[in-house]
């Protein structure tokens, strides 16, 4: 089974979506994998760019905190959120509380500030696509997967330039958080370690690499989800949670 689609299929369900809190500096929480419209998001489930985008554009706080907990996803949709961080006028905290992998590690990159949680950490690898057809058009997509990996490289050369980027994408790898503030990708760790945690509920077996970690789960106030009313919100939860049982059906 390709792997970009075992990965989608492995881990449809088991986030949050996007989720916003209010205060004198809003939280935004990308606990879901990564999807690029809203329309994705209901039927398999994740975090959609879409809906990212226009959370953190109707913000107007002087700092914004970024909360992660991702296995990556639609690396264009972590581009397009990436975006969104860097262009935001106020400045933004990324808090890494489990995994900001793959796409989720783009949001990092673009950050002003990154925090990292105990056992946190940050992944970069070549980037994985979906495709069919004759010679001539998967010659096509692999010349897109590479134009992708070279945006990757000047991405997080950002953050360091002098790092090997294109071998650490080649090797799937894996920077806890002293790892990743040496190297400048995190800048600090978290002050205290989380009163609870929960064993991390993505599927990572898609990945060669990946670690056996426990995900911190924040300690404040329940969530509210990213919707326009109760009404919508309750609506849409039946509607993927129907989704949801067909698929695995």
């Amino acid at each position: 089974m390709n792997k970009l689609f075992a990965f989608y299929r492995a881990n449809a369900g088991k986030g949050a979506g996007i989720v916003a809190r209010a205060g004198d500096e809003p939280v935004l929480l990308v606990y879901d994998v990564i999807v690029s419209s809203d329309a994705d998001a209901a039927w398999l489930g994740g975090a959609s760019a879409e809906a990212f985008v226009r959370a953190l554009q109707g913000m107007s706080a002087e700092r914004v905190h970024v909360r992660i907990n991702s296995p990556g996803g639609d690396a264009f949709a972590g581009i397009a959120m990436a975006n969104a961080i860097r262009a935001y006028p106020g400045e933004v905290v990324v808090h890494v509380d489990g995994y900001a992998a793959s796409a989720a590690g783009f949001l990092t990159a673009a950050a002003d500030r990154v925090v990292m949680a105990q056992g946190s950490m940050i992944m970069v690898h070549k980037a994985w696509t979906i495709t069919a057809g004759n010679a001539d058009e998967l010659m096509k997509q692999a010349a897109v997967l590479e134009k992708l990996d070279a945006q990757q490289v000047e991405l997080f050369a950002g953050k360091n330039g002098d790092y090997d980027w294109k071998a650490a994408l080649s090797a799937e790898t894996w920077f806890d958080a002293d790892e990743a503030i040496a190297l400048g990708l995190a800048t600090e760790k978290a002050g205290d370690a989380p009163k609870q945690a929960k064993a991390l509920a993505f599927d990572l077996s898609a990945f060669d690499n990946a670690p056996a970690a426990v995900a911190p789960v924040p300690d404040d106030e329940p969530a509210a989800p990213v919707a326009a009313n109760d009404d919508t919100a309750e609506i849409e939860l039946r509607k993927r949670k129907a989704r949801l049982a067909a698929l695995k059906g």
